[in-house]
């Protein structure tokens, strides 16, 4: 069964005709989803029935955007292999939020801001390629989705994986769909916040001036996990001496405002989700896989012996 709640909406109310629905994701606005398994892809079209896209993690010089797929590719990157029907066209150009928004303005757009899957412990690094790209008064709803029991998740990439992932599916009397959706944000909200923060700053100059107040500064979340001891992402706008800076994730540039919004994001995705924000993303993943791939062919080999 799913357990349904909403940011400003009493619980039991969200069904009755009135505001409460309007609270709901409505079509000219963009979901950004956590991403832990295929049922959210599922789920996400059984509700809304959206266009599904793909975060990119982005080149040097690369546009901001998403790239628009089918609900059966964006099912087969939740457990990182390629849509078999899509394997001569290959993968789609990108297009920005404002564009696809503005082509289907009936449509609901679903964002999978972190880029992969996770185990829905903890929110991944945000790619800064995708809601950026949306236009400054489009609202982003911040959906979290969680399982219980949480054996469902496919943070693993393989075909193996997809017999798992239907083995434990059926194996299980029953699953339970926790789902929290946020208030919603634009990027204009963002920009008055940092305008105002400047104006603040300058103000107190004839004194001691007072640090900006920034949403990336609270804490992400309520439960305490192994995730608890990794560190938070640094503001991409702020100085910082780490080497992995230069990462895959951090090469499109992003103004204060972008950037406040993409922690506003994550934060809320934590809060719903009561996970920790953690300071890794696709790059870390993907070198996680193949190490732990490497290691599993290691016991094979040596159990055969």
């Amino acid at each position: 069964w799913v357990d349904l709640q909403i940011d400003g909406v009493r619980r039991g109310s969200v069904g009755r005709f009135g505001g409460s629905r309007r609270a709901l994701p409505q079509p000219g606005t963009v979901v950004s989803a956590s991403w832990t398994s295929p049922l959210d892809v599922l789920y996400l079209a059984a509700i809304f029935d959206p266009i599904f896209t793909l975060s990119h993690a982005g080149e040097e010089g690369s546009n901001k955007g998403v790239r628009v797929v089918s609900q059966e590719t964006a099912l087969a990157a939740s457990v990182g292999v390629q849509n078999p029907l899509e394997l001569l066209s290959g993968p789609g150009e990108i297009v920005p939020l404002s564009d696809l928004l503005a082509k289907n303005p009936k449509r609901i757009i679903v964002v999978f801001p972190e880029g992969t899957t996770s185990n829905g412990r903890g929110i991944l690094r945000l790619l800064p390629s995708s809601l950026t790209s949306a236009a400054p008064q489009t609202k982003i709803y911040p959906m979290s989705i969680k399982y219980t029991p949480q054996d469902i998740v496919t943070p693993i990439p393989g075909w193996m994986e997809v017999l798992r992932f239907i083995w434990r599916l059926n194996s299980s009397q029953n699953h339970t769909i926790r789902v929290r959706i946020g208030a919603p944000h634009t990027k204009s909200m963002h920009t008055k916040t940092i305008d105002g923060d400047s104006t603040a700053q300058t103000t107190a100059r004839g004194g001691q001036e007072r640090p900006s107040s920034s949403r990336s500064g609270r804490g992400g979340g309520f439960e305490s996990n192994f995730f608890d001891t990794l560190q938070r992402s640094p503001p991409r706008h702020e100085e910082s001496d780490d080497p992995m800076e230069s990462r895959g994730d951090g090469r499109i540039e992003v103004s204060p405002a972008e950037q406040k919004l993409l922690d506003a994001v994550a934060d809320d995705l934590a809060r719903l989700g009561r996970v920790k924000r953690v300071d890794l993303g696709v790059e870390e993943k993907e070198r996680f896989v193949q190490a732990w791939k490497g290691a599993k062919g290691v016991r094979e080999r040596s159990g055969r012996k």
